[in-house]
């Protein structure tokens, strides 16, 4: 079942992707650089990739001394066709008490990642920082490896278009007789941690005769997880396996249960054990078209993601700190 996106009221301090009209214009230049988005490349130019991507997690010097200070340097780049919003990293996988004091904290808030520019080739933006942590307390002759990890988090968008061709029943007889066919377009969907495929069939036709209504016709939403992380929710860092998922659907078509009649003003959907979720909807052809009409699906799902890597380092006891 879908969930209520009412947890979303409140969160005045987080950033959100706009509604309406300008979700649109998004959907508008996702066609017009279909060809980058679906290759994942420009012609001698940079590539794209799912969202943010780690490209450097590694400390100063892999082998100190107990009280030694270890700076860990990180850089983070968005490599998806949205912006990051909300991006911040979190370090774990030692006791902070340990290697206390570390500098700034374990927690440090970045700034919104531009995405890579499909029309000029310009790369994403990146972002890089640096822990600050004072090696810990070990016996002299003891060595002890560490592996402290790095977790960005962030609130992305994935966009996916179909367009469709609804045909007239009577002119798609014509085409039948004369041995020619209609032709259709792939599913398309911009760069990032989580993809969107729209599946239905091609042409549709549109009944226009008898009394039992318009034609309707399945529709299927293929969401997969491919980048590598795990749906989350940045405000208290838990595992959430959701997705905001909202669909425009053009004049002239309808839902036909209210499940799916749902998606229209955005609902939270289930994202089985965070890697991958069908949909099947039904859709009904409410004003069929005198003879043939393009039509496009815009798909949306918002979410927040988590991305991780571990690195490690080697500490030497020494023996001259609290008695050792």
């Amino acid at each position: 079942m879908f969930m209520s996106p009412a947890s979303l009221k409140g969160q005045s301090n987080r950033r959100l992707y706009p509604l309406g009209s300008s979700r649109k214009g998004l959907a508008i230049l996702l066609m017009l650089v279909s060809v980058v988005i679906v290759s994942g490349c420009t012609s001698g130019g940079p590539s794209t990739g799912p969202g943010v991507q780690i490209l450097q997690w590694e400390p100063d010097l892999a082998q100190v001394d107990s009280g030694e200070h270890v700076k860990l340097i990180f850089e983070v780049q968005n490599q998806g066709t949205e912006e990051a919003l909300n991006v911040f990293s979190r370090l774990s996988g030692i006791d902070p008490n340990d290697w206390a004091p570390i500098s700034p904290s374990t927690d440090i808030l970045l700034n919104d990642l531009l995405p890579f520019d499909q029309r000029t080739g310009t790369p994403g933006a990146t972002e890089t920082d640096i822990y600050d942590l004072l090696a810990p307390e070990l016996p002299e002759g003891i060595r002890q490896t560490y592996s402290p990890t790095l977790s960005i988090y962030y609130t992305y968008r994935t966009t996916a278009s179909k367009q469709i061709t609804i045909v007239n029943e009577d002119e798609l007889s014509v085409l039948a007789q004369q041995g020619k066919s209609l032709p259709t377009q792939p599913s398309q969907s911009s760069s990032g941690p989580m993809t969107i495929q729209i599946n239905t069939p091609g042409p549709v036709r549109a009944v226009t005769t008898g009394f039992t209504g318009f034609k309707t016709f399945p529709i299927q939403f293929d969401i997969r997880n491919i980048g590598g992380g795990y749906l989350t929710t940045i405000d208290d860092h838990t595992f959430d396996n959701k997705v905001l998922m909202s669909v425009d659907l053009p004049a002239g078509l309808d839902f036909t249960t209210p499940d799916c009649e749902a998606l229209r003003s955005g609902d939270f959907v289930d994202i089985i054990n965070g890697i991958e979720r069908k949909i099947t909807c039904e859709i009904q052809i409410t004003a069929p078209p005198a003879i043939s009409e393009q039509k496009n699906i815009i798909t949306f799902l918002d979410y927040d993601y988590r991305i991780d890597r571990t690195t490690q380092v080697e500490v030497h006891g020494t023996g001259t700190i609290r008695g050792f």
